[in-house]
């Protein structure tokens, strides 16, 4: 089992977070906010990373640094007229690596119909598409045009439910419940 604490700070924002789980030691991350950025640091890795805003608050950069202060690598966020976003690219010792593209079923929606990831010679290696049965949220990753997995969300509108993954013939590999307790 894995149990996870989150703590809040006066201002009602996300101030750490600890993690337990029997067979690890815990975990903290702590988050430290900025005018126009936010630093995530996690104990158990040597790195951290920080996010940073435009003026509409919205992430344009995360960059993950290691406990030297060197940049390792850095993410672009890419936005529509919405607010959403439509691109990632990522980028490791100035090197481009990878490019992830999304598109929505609406103009009202913010939740993506499809995701597309390529690679640095623009080859696609995976894509994941959103559709809803049932009163459940279903992500269906493919590669090569080949279903690979399928994750179900049964979830209420506080988070609680059940996500089933099933891998790609089909057969359940994973059931997460997931109930809010509070203390």
């Amino acid at each position: 089992k894995l149990e996870s604490s989150y703590y809040i700070n006066k201002l009602g924002l996300l101030d750490s977070i600890s993690t337990f789980s029997k067979n690890s030691e815990k975990q903290f991350t702590i988050f430290k906010y900025l005018p126009d950025a936010f630093i995530v640091v996690s104990t158990g890795f040597n790195t951290y990373s920080k996010y940073l805003f435009n003026s509409k608050m919205q992430t344009i950069q995360e960059n993950l640094y290691n406990y030297n202060n060197e940049l390792i690598s850095k993410i672009c966020f890419y936005y529509d007229d919405l607010g959403r976003v439509i691109k990632k690219e990522k980028y490791q010792n100035n090197l481009f690596v990878e490019r992830t593209d999304y598109t929505y079923p609406s103009s009202n929606s913010n939740e993506f119909k499809t995701l597309k990831h390529y690679d640095d010679k623009n080859e696609l290696k995976y894509e994941m598409r959103r559709t809803y049965k049932n009163n459940s949220e279903i992500i269906t990753s493919f590669k090569n045009e080949k279903q690979t997995s399928e994750i179900l969300f049964s979830l209420n509108k506080l988070g609680e439910g059940e996500i089933i993954s099933k891998n790609k013939d089909g057969n359940i590999s994973l059931i997460e419940v997931i109930n809010l307790i509070e203390k």
